[in-house]
């Protein structure tokens, strides 16, 4: 998941060495994007992401929108 959202252009999460650190600025780079009401996923923000991250057909879908 880490590694698809650097892709997406999160920066940061390869120097952030805690897994909380690392989900704020995940959270921070969804916020900037989708707005407060969206960007939680309801704090399961990493599931969607995990069958995204797991599956090439889809990255490929996401990164050719």
């Amino acid at each position: 998941v880490r590694n698809l959202f650097s892709k997406m252009g999160c920066q940061g999460l390869e120097t952030e060495n805690s897994y909380l650190n690392q989900s704020k600025r995940i959270y921070g780079f969804l916020y900037h994007y989708l707005g407060e009401e969206q960007a939680d996923f309801h704090k399961s923000f990493d599931i969607p992401f995990q069958f995204i991250a797991d599956e090439f057909e889809l990255q490929q879908a996401l990164f050719e929108m």
